[in-house]
């Protein structure tokens, strides 16, 4: 997900960006069929090829779902086909796009490979709020350090206070924090563990989550720093979801990292 072009819409446009936030209640629908790992593993009966037990054949299988669901979307395929079958009105295709993916993705881990991502949108649990503080406390310096001094950002100075400027967390979380960190931790990550050590698995995770922001900006610098930023900020996604063994604590960090970028910060030659 585009971040930046999301929040302009949202600034800009708010009418539109309520249009395209109903798929939401599509995904919310499959959420509450899966609000416990019970329900979601029974939800298909179908029973797995005896070949998928095994675990790198199972991973290999895993990994061609991904790809398939990630690909069109991380190399621009889903915004030129809609660009040409719809025309110059079809921006929204990529979020439409990320919600679908995510949907099938959930159906394929949860219920056909009864996965258990710890995927949850809230927490009682005191622990997983410390720990989502104390990550963000942790990461938040070294970002802005790094950003500030090598120009990827720019103080913006306070942004006005407004109701629109208030939706912007709510928005960042459930658009682009619980998709990325369903996807990039409950699913890649989680997968990864089940043939090599959790560290390296976040690690890995955290160099393809860097990766995947390559794209979203046109000068090779700065697509460069966005990689390298992000990858640091994966593997603190990363950590808290190992740490808390829950999504939410993970996406709770994400959203205010991004929360702080884009209320505080300009971060110019990005898409």
């Amino acid at each position: 997900m585009d971040l930046k072009i999301f929040i302009k819409v949202l600034l800009e446009n708010p009418d539109e960006a309520l249009w395209s936030l109903l798929p939401l209640l599509f995904l919310f629908s499959i959420y509450l069929s899966f609000s416990n790992k019970e329900t979601a593993h029974s939800f298909c009966s179908a029973k797995q090829p005896t070949w998928l037990h095994n675990k790198w054949l199972g991973l290999t299988a895993d990994w061609a779902v991904m790809l398939a669901l990630w690909l069109p979307m991380e190399s621009g395929l889903v915004v030129k086909l809609a660009m040409k079958f719809i025309g110059p009105d079809a921006d929204d295709a990529q979020m439409y796009w990320e919600l679908f993916a995510l949907v099938i993705g959930l159906i394929y881990f949860l219920s056909f490979r009864k996965y258990d991502i710890h995927y949850h949108l809230w927490s009682k649990k005191l622990n997983d709020w410390k720990e989502a503080l104390r990550n963000f406390g942790i990461l938040i310096p070294p970002l802005l350090i790094m950003g500030l001094h090598s120009g990827f950002i720019t103080y913006s100075g306070l942004p006005s206070l407004s109701l629109r400027t208030l939706f912007i967390p709510i928005g960042i979380f459930f658009i682009v924090a619980v998709p990325e960190e369903i996807f990039f931790r409950g699913i890649m990550q989680k997968s990864l563990g089940k043939v090599m050590s959790d560290e390296s698995a976040n690690a890995f995770t955290a160099v393809l989550f860097g990766l995947a922001h390559y794209t979203n900006s046109s000068d090779p610098l700065f697509a460069c720093q966005y990689v390298y930023l992000a990858t640091i900020a994966g593997y603190v996604y990363g950590k808290t979801y190992q740490n808390t063994k829950s999504i939410f604590p993970a996406a709770v960090v994400h959203t205010l990292v991004d929360t702080v970028w884009v209320l505080f910060f300009l971060t110019p030659n990005t898409q």
